[in-house]
């Protein structure tokens, strides 16, 4: 295995992470490091996949000041008690790879369990992001949320 080639697995294995800890952040609410995932310019957006082809995004949050009003969004929404979300992420691909920037697609499922302990399935989708290195390890430059449903899920308050 040339070193090229453990570069990319060591460079993907530290992708899938950083994916896997988006979804903890969000899990467990901790929306203050939420936005610390992001560059200072990223881009977090979630769009319908019936509007997919015409780019009409359901919202779209530029820079650090947006993520951060998106964040204090979330966690005023939260400050009442809501049912527990559990974000699962699969199918991880990383599309492209050139050292310090990365085009990844992934699927997610979240589910919600209510105080009662009863389980429902709440939102099944797609990630597309870009990403790229920094000293503090893989950010999202740009992260896009295909939710796959026609209409908005009733409470369409919760991270995606």
């Amino acid at each position: 295995m040339s070193n090229t080639d453990l570069a990319s697995l060591v460079a993907k294995h530290e992708i899938e992470q950083t994916l896997y800890n988006y979804a903890e952040i969000t899990d467990q609410n901790r929306f203050k490091d939420w936005y610390g995932l992001f560059t200072e310019d990223g881009v977090y957006s979630a769009i319908l996949f019936v509007n997919l082809e015409d780019g009409l995004t359901q919202f779209t949050d530029r820079g650090q000041s947006d993520l951060k009003e998106r964040a204090a969004f979330w966690m005023g929404m939260w400050q009442t008690d809501r049912a527990k979300l559990t974000h699962c992420v699969s199918n991880i691909q990383v599309k492209d790879l050139d050292g310090t920037n990365a085009t990844v697609r992934s699927c997610f499922h979240s589910y919600r369990t209510t105080d009662e302990g009863d389980v429902a399935l709440y939102a099944v989708g797609e990630y597309r992001d870009k990403l790229v290195k920094s000293d503090e390890g893989w950010k999202f430059k740009e992260r896009l949320v295909v939710l796959d449903c026609a209409t908005l899920p009733a409470s369409f308050t919760d991270p995606y």
